[in-house]
This record gives structure tokens, C-alpha cells and sequence, in this order.
């Protein structure tokens, strides 16, 4: 388990010892005394907690005052960080036995930049921390035999480390543990327990385990279902900070699921997740948009809404996107970048975006814009369903020398009642040309006697050339066959197989 994005923090996120503000205040003379540089910490005067610092250093050094000023130089709102110079007074203060710098100094380690990574001394500051008590060194050890950096991977040392952080009231680590407790890493699963700890790091204000929490309620996984507390959870961990609970908390007050309809408490948190880039969010602020539900309706808006929510690769964002550019809502239209949008959420399995595909193809809108073989298998997918239109289009491919055409139309008459064996000439005419696919459907079809008359010979011939070439389950299918056919039979069908070649040598007649 890779786990060292945990450690790849912004080291200016370390915050002083004692309750540092958000704002800054002149300062003043440079503060003598650790009183002073109290009082500096009160009035929220960093560059004054610096320069004390950095005074008692030279006049009063002591592991205390080594730790504080190596953790003061990380704090972008005391002056430039400097995060060498930082490491350099870390490991003074290491040096003095100083419990917190250890810990400290390992997550510098840990975070490389611009001090060299390494994970072996971090390690090793980690484990004096870890037997010393320090909760902090014991979460950070636990997630590095977890992921097997700097120490041997070792999920039961992961367990127990972990473990020993929580019951110190380590958040995160209970977090850790309730995972670990649900996967039976390390130690035996048990559900009850993975449960109990994942409570109790929501509770604690874990916006992690609150959102799991709120989506094990939700869907009654592993505890009762409960959907009043999974919105209590959800909206608890969207407070704290959490896009996606954000993001599922304004579509409930928008489709009034599990709580009353309330417009524009769904405007106020699906804005908030869409600000995170959450993209059901994008997606969702760009349908109010287009439909003017809880906003005014404005198509310029509903489409930076559907391209943003595109470019995190959103499939139905993508879809809807080349639905305004397609009939210039929101934009000039644009059916060359519609139809690159449309192609790539179709390949994801956007089925709209197929069919938007497969309307375009059969009104002849995709001529100058897609090659007919890119286009094939959206339409032989329309065929199939019982599309006349599409089935049409084939033929008109077919007629056109564009194999892929020819392979689905003969697919999709197979497949209409009444027409296998018309289906069956069309296949076996594109397997005549080498076409590997049509040899194995040809091959199946006389195997089983569909729309011609069962003939294991031919089957095992058209299986066989099939199977020459590679193709997916043919040399399967012909082994099984193999074992009902006689010897004379077995010897006719590889005569044939073998005549074919000499009159196609490269396999193929067509490309």
C-alpha cells in the first residue's frame, strides 16, 4: 500500500505550537525571553516569534528552543521559509532528545524537496518516537511498514503501531484502523470493530471517515441503514471540507431525497464542490444552468459548467458538451469538436453519445468528419437493437468495400428473425476475404447449424483459419469441436483449411 502522498504535505501547513491566527501584527522589539515570545504567539506576532527564537538559539540554546525555531522557520507567515535551515535545528533539538523534533524531522524527511528524501532515517526517528509514546511518530511509523518504505512491509507492525496511535485518540490513525479492521490486514477482519473505530474518527471530525460513515448508513453496508444520520454524516463532512459529500448533499436538497427540496441550499453547496472541481458537481451546476432550474437559465454558463466537468474526463460531461457545440448552445456551433467529444465518451461507454454518434452517421452528417470503420461499431450496435436505418447504412458501407461494415451486417441480419442465413452469406463472403472475425462466426454458424445446415467440416475449416490468425476463443471452439468430429472429417476440414491458404497465402484478400 503506496501511502507517501500522506507525507507529501506543504510543510508551510505546519502550524506553531500554540493557537497561531491567521493574521499579523507589526512588530515589535525582538523578544528576549521565551515569555515574551509567548506573548508575541497571543498577539500573533510571527516575525517577532522568529527573531526570539532565533535570539535564544545564540543566547539560550536548549532542545526546546531548537525545536520551536526549526518549526517557526516552516511558517510562511513569520517571513521566508526555510525549510534546510529548519531541518538543520531539527536535528539539534533531535540531538537534545527532543521527543517532538524527531517526529517533525522524519515528516521533513519523508516530504524531500528541498531537503533530500530519505525514508530510512525517518524511519529510524520514527521508531524512538513510536517506543517514546509520541502518537504522532506512531501513526507516521505504522503508514511506513504499511507501504514498506524505510522499514520492511509488515502489515501486523502496521496494525500495531496504527493501533497504539488510536488508542492515544490519534484521528487519523483511527481512521486507519477502522480500514484496516474491515480489510483484515495485519490482524483478523472484524466488522464490528472496523465500525466502532470508523465512528469514532468521524466524531472526532474526520471528514474521511465521516463521509464513509455517512455512505455505509446511506446504503445500510455493514450497519443498519439509516439515511437521517448518513445526511447528518454527509453534511457534517461537507462542513469540514468534503467536495463530495458537498457535492451529495446539494443534489439531495435539489431533488428533495431524504430532506426537503431547498434550491438554494443545492445552489450553495453543489457551487462549493463545483469550486473544488468536484465533477458531478460541474456537471450538475451546468444542467441547472441549461434548464434554468434554482439559477437563471443561461447556456454560455451551463456550457463552462459541461467543459469543465469534460476536461476530468467525465464521460456524460463530455456527451453534453458536444450536445451544445453540436447545436451551437452556449457557443458558435461546432460539429468537428462535437463529434471528437462525442467519439470519446462513446468509447467510454456514454451510451447517449453512441446514439448521438449513430444520428449523425445515418443523416450523413459524419462524412468529412469520421472515418466509416471508426463509425462502425456504434451503428452495428443500432443494427443489432432492430434498427432498419442502421442496417441500411451498413449495406451502403458494405457496398462501399468497408470491411468492418461488412463483418456487422452480417452480425446484425444473424440476429433479426427470419434473415440468419442471409446474414450467413454476407459473413462468409468477408470471411472468403481473410477477415478473421467473419471465419469464426461462419465457423460457429455452421457448427451450429444456424442459417445453414449443421457441417462440422466447414466449421472446423473456418475455426481453424480463424484461429490461424489469432482471433479471441476460435482455437478453443475448434478443439471442442475436434472431439465430436471423426478422422476422415477432422482430415477434410484441415484439406480445406490448407486449400484456402494456398489460394489466399497471406490469409487475406482484403484489408
Amino acid at each position: 500500500m503506496k501511502r507517501f502522498f500522506a507525507f507529501a504535505f506543504l510543510l508551510s501547513s505546519i502550524s506553531p505550537t500554540v493557537g497561531f491566527a491567521e493574521v499579523s501584527a507589526d512588530a515589535g522589539p525582538v523578544p528576549a525571553t521565551m515569555e515574551e515570545i509567548e506573548v508575541a504567539y497571543r498577539n500573533q506576532d510571527f516575525p517577532s516569534v522568529r527573531a526570539g527564537l532565533k535570539f535564544l538559539t545564540e543566547t539560550e540554546p536548549s532542545g526546546s528552543v531548537a525545536y520551536r525555531y526549526g518549526r517557526i522557520l516552516m511558517d510562511p507567515r513569520a517571513g521566508d521559509v526555510d525549510i534546510p535551515e529548519a531541518a538543520r535545528w531539527l536535528e539539534v533539538a533531535v540531538q537534545a532528545e527532543n521527543l517532538p523534533a524527531g517526529t517533525l524531522l522524519a515528516r521533513v524527511l519523508l516530504s524531500g524537496g528541498d531537503v533530500p528524501r530519505d525514508a530510512e532515517r525517518a524511519a529510524l526517528l520514527l521508531q524512538d518516537g513510536a517506543t517514546r509514546g509520541d502518537q504522532e511518530a506512531q501513526y507516521y511509523l505504522g503508514l511506513l511498514y504499511a507501504s514498506g518504505e524505510g522499514v520492511p512491509q509488515s502489515d501486523r507492525d502496521a496494525f500495531v503501531w496504527l493501533r497504539a496511535a488510536a488508542e492515544q485518540g490519534h484521528i487519523a490513525s483511527a481512521y486507519e484502523l477502522s480500514r484496516i479492521y474491515a480489510q483484515g490486514r495485519g490482524t483478523d477482519a472484524d466488522g464490528e470493530k472496523a465500525l466502532a473505530w470508523l465512528r469514532r474518527a468521524a466524531g472526532d471530525g474526520h471528514v474521511d471517515a465521516q463521509f464513509f460513515l455517512a455512505n455505509a448508513l446511506e446504503t445500510g453496508q455493514g450497519v443498519k441503514q439509516d439515511r437521517n444520520q448518513a445526511f447528518d454524516w454527509f453534511r457534517q463532512a461537507a462542513q469540514g471540507g468534503h467536495i463530495l459529500s458537498m457535492r451529495i448533499i446539494g443534489t439531495k436538497y435539489l431533488r428533495g431525497e431524504g430532506v426537503y427540496e431547498d434550491p438554494e441550499a443545492a445552489v450553495k453547496w453543489l457551487s462549493l464542490a463545483a469550486e473544488g472541481g468536484e465533477p458531478g458537481a460541474l456537471f450538475n451546476m451546468g444542467l441547472l444552468h441549461a434548464a434554468g432550474e434554482a439559477v437563471p437559465q443561461d447556456d454560455q454558463k451551463a456550457l463552462a459548467f459541461f467543459t469543465k466537468a469534460a476536461e476530468t474526463g467525465l464521460p456524460r460531461a463530455k456527451g453534453m458538451q458536444a450536445t451544445f457545440l453540436e447545436r451551437g448552445r452556449g457557443a458558435e456551433a461546432d460539429l468537428s469538436r462535437a463529434v471528437t467529444l462525442y467519439e470519446d465518451a462513446a468509447a467510454a461507454g456514454h451510451k447517449e453519445s453512441q446514439e448521438a454518434l449513430v444520428r449523425l452517421a445515418l443523416s450523413g452528417a459524419l462524412e468529412t468528419e469520421m472515418a466509416p470503420h471508426d463509425v462502425v461499431p456504434f451503428v452495428a450496435a443500432a443494427a443489432e437493437a432492430g434498427s432498419a436505418e442502421a442496417v441500411g447504412w451498413l449495406q451502403e458501407q458494405t457496398k462501399a468495400g468497408v470491411s468492418p461494415a461488412e463483418v456487422a451486417l452480417g452480425k446484425a441480419l444473424m440476429a433479426e428473425t427470419g434473415r440468419a442465413e442471409e446474414g450467413l452469406v454476407v459473413l462468409e463472403a468477408a470471411a472468403r476475404k481473410g477477415l478473421a472475425e467473419a471465419q469464426y462466426l461462419v465457423g460457429d454458424a455452421y457448427s451450429a447449424g444456424v442459417g445453414t445446415a449443421q457441417d462440422y467440416v466447414k466449421a472446423h475449416m473456418w475455426l481453424n483459419l480463424a484461429a490461424a490468425q489469432g482471433y479471441a476463443g476460435a482455437a478453443e471452439s475448434r478443439d471442442v469441436l475436434t472431439e465430436l468430429m471423426t478422422a476422415e472429417q477432422i482430415g477434410a476440414a484441415q484439406a480445406a483449411a490448407r486449400d484456402f491458404v494456398a489460394e489466399t497465402p497471406d490469409g487475406r484478400t482484403d484489408q
